[in-house]
C-alpha cells in the first residue's frame, strides 16, 4: 500500500520584470508559467532568475513565455549564454528546474508527472518567442505533438504559457484566444491541474468535469460535462484539490500576476495556491 502525501503548489505567471517574492507563500513547489520579463534580454532574464533562485520552495519549475525571447533558440534575440545559465547545474542546485517543450518529466522520485510547453499561437503577426501559426496549421499541430494522452497514465500537472481555447482565455483584443490544438491535447490527457497565464485579464481558477464518453467522433471536441469558475477575484485562500478524480476532473489556473495595464498601475494579481495529494510507494 502506498502512502498519500499532501503537496502545496504556488502558481504564478507573467511577472514581467516584477519581483513578487514577498507575495509568494511557502509551498512545496513553485510553478512559473512564463513571461518572467518584458523584453527577454539577458540582463532581464538573469535578474528574474535571481529572485526565483532565492525563493524557499525546494522545487521551482519554470518555463519561458513569449516575452522571454532570450530563451528561444529560434528567435533572433536568443542568448545561448543565458540559456546555459537557466539549465546549469548551479541553478538546478538551487531547486530551479527549467523546462521547455518536453515529454512528461517525472519529479518527486518519479511520482509526480508534469508536461511543460511554452509555445502559443501568434495571432498578431508579431516578433514574440515560442510562437506558431494559429490552428489549423501544421505548425500548431507540431507544437503540441509531444503532449501525452491518457494512455500514458495519470498526469498531475500541465504547465504552459498560453491557455487552451475556451479556458480562462478571454481578452479584450479582437481575434486573440487560447489554442485549439492545445485544447484538444489537454482534453486527451486530462491532467489534474493545468497552469498557464498569458491572458492577463482572465486570471482565476476553473474546475472542469469531463464527460465519460465524448459526443464527438474525434474524442476531444465536446468532452466537457460541466465547468465552474471558482474565483474571479484576488484571494488569499488555499484551494484544496486533494480530492480531484484523475481522468474525470481538471482544474485550470490562469496565474497571471500582471493585469492588462501591466506596469501602468500598481494593482497585481496574487499567486494562486493549491493543495494536491499523491500516493507514494
Amino acid at each position: 500500500m502506498g502512502t498519500s502525501r499532501r503537496i502545496r503548489i504556488a502558481c504564478v505567471s507573467d511577472t514581467h520584470n516584477d519581483d513578487p517574492t514577498i507575495y509568494i507563500p511557502n509551498a512545496d513547489i513553485l510553478l512559473h508559467a512564463g513571461d518572467m520579463t518584458d523584453n527577454g534580454t539577458p540582463e532581464e532574464l538573469e535578474k528574474a532568475l535571481n529572485w526565483i533562485r532565492k525563493l524557499p520552495q525546494k522545487l521551482k519549475i519554470i518555463i519561458p513565455g513569449n516575452h522571454d525571447v532570450g530563451l528561444d533558440p529560434l528567435h533572433k534575440g536568443y542568448s545561448p549564454k543565458i540559456h546555459s545559465l537557466f539549465t546549469s547545474l548551479e541553478v538546478r542546485a538551487d531547486g530551479v528546474v527549467f523546462l521547455d517543450q518536453s515529454d512528461p518529466t517525472f519529479l518527486h522520485n518519479d511520482l509526480l508527472s508534469i508536461y511543460a510547453n511554452p509555445c502559443q499561437p501568434d495571432f498578431l503577426n508579431s516578433n514574440y518567442a515560442f510562437t506558431y501559426l494559429p490552428y489549423p496549421s501544421p505548425e500548431a499541430t507540431a507544437a503540441w505533438a509531444s503532449a501525452p494522452d491518457a494512455s500514458r497514465g495519470p498526469l498531475e500537472l500541465w504547465l504552459s504559457h498560453g491557455a487552451p481555447k475556451g479556458r480562462l482565455d478571454q481578452i479584450h483584443i479582437a481575434g486573440l484566444m487560447g489554442c485549439e490544438a492545445q485544447r484538444k491535447k489537454v482534453a486527451a490527457a486530462r491532467p489534474l491541474v493545468c497552469v498557464f497565464g498569458h491572458y492577463h485579464c482572465s486570471y482565476g481558477v476553473e474546475k472542469v468535469v469531463w464527460k465519460a464518453v465524448p459526443d464527438s467522433s474525434d474524442g476531444v471536441s465536446d468532452d466537457v460535462l460541466e465547468s465552474v469558475i471558482l474565483t474571479e477575484e484576488i484571494s488569499d485562500r488555499v484551494y484544496d484539490f486533494t480530492n480531484l478524480i484523475p481522468g474525470k476532473e481538471t482544474v485550470f489556473i490562469n496565474a497571471a500576476w500582471m493585469t492588462m495595464e501591466k506596469g501602468k498601475v500598481e494593482k497585481r494579481n496574487k499567486p494562486i495556491i493549491i493543495d494536491l495529494e499523491y500516493t507514494s510507494e
